[in-house]
């Protein structure tokens, strides 16, 4: 995916950073991580710890930069009430359960039947390295074979973290009295358009007043569309993507 940013320039300070939010001028932004750090930096002093695990050496798992980036939007709005899109191996979800600790994660996984997954499991990491839906259908096999496996002896169990199995496609938030409560959104679930685009309605309408949506895999070699979607609506929202991750966030402050 050869994606363009809308500026060219990177962001390199804070004062551009905020300058661009107050604004409001839609569009995608590349933004240096050491602007989120100096952020952190900022409010919490230095050093400001953070907790996490070696992420999964298999595909589909978010590097240690991107964790860290996670971790610093979550700290920059101060989120209390967490919500992922896609559990997979759980290592997001712990993060954030270790990160926040007095907070409330919800993690959203797609069930699946037995058939599915004997389908699935045909599949080779080679496979999968060479097609979007192949590639998902790999990570849905991977994570039914090994479970949540980051959330055992994290730490953890005793805090509020809540397992939700079900397709996102029919996920209300409403049901769950999370409209306009949630602080951190990470969407990181299925990778298809009409999955990214109800992920990212219920995203929107889960929002607190102080908040981050955070996708993942945009400027993904092999998920291209997410960023096809972004791109799409880079005029009608205000975003910013990490560079060196494939992380791209919408923050309110």
């Amino acid at each position: 995916m050869n994606y363009e940013p809308t500026n060219t320039e990177i962001i390199t300070n804070k004062k551009e950073f905020f300058d661009i939010i107050s604004s409001s001028n839609p569009g995608i932004y590349l933004i240096k991580p050491r602007i989120l750090l100096s952020l952190v930096e900022e409010k919490f002093g230095i050093p400001t710890k953070l907790e996490l695990q070696f992420p999964s050496s298999e595909i589909g798992s978010i590097t240690l930069l991107e964790a860290a980036m996670l971790v610093a939007l979550g700290k920059l709005v101060d989120a209390k009430t967490i919500f992922e899109f896609g559990t997979f191996l759980g290592y997001s979800t712990s993060l954030f359960s270790q990160n926040f600790p007095n907070s409330t994660v919800y993690s959203l996984d797609l069930p699946l039947s037995e058939s599915e997954l004997n389908s699935f499991s045909e599949i080779t990491k080679a496979d999968a390295m060479s097609n979007d839906v192949l590639n998902d259908n790999y990570l849905k096999a991977l994570q039914a074979s090994h479970g949540s496996i980051y959330l055992t002896n994290d730490g953890t169990a005793h805090r509020d973290v809540r397992l939700l199995k079900e397709n996102s496609l029919d996920f209300q938030c409403g049901d769950l009295n999370l409209i306009e409560s949630v602080d951190l959104v990470f969407i990181d679930g299925g990778h298809e358009e009409k999955i990214i685009e109800s992920d990212t309605k219920n995203a929107d309408a889960m929002r607190s007043q102080k908040s981050v949506v955070v996708w993942h895999d945009f400027n993904s070699n092999i998920h291209g569309d997410v960023t096809d979607y972004l791109e799409i609506h880079r005029d009608k929202r205000q975003m910013f993507h990490i560079q060196s991750t494939l992380l791209c966030f919408s923050i309110k402050f």
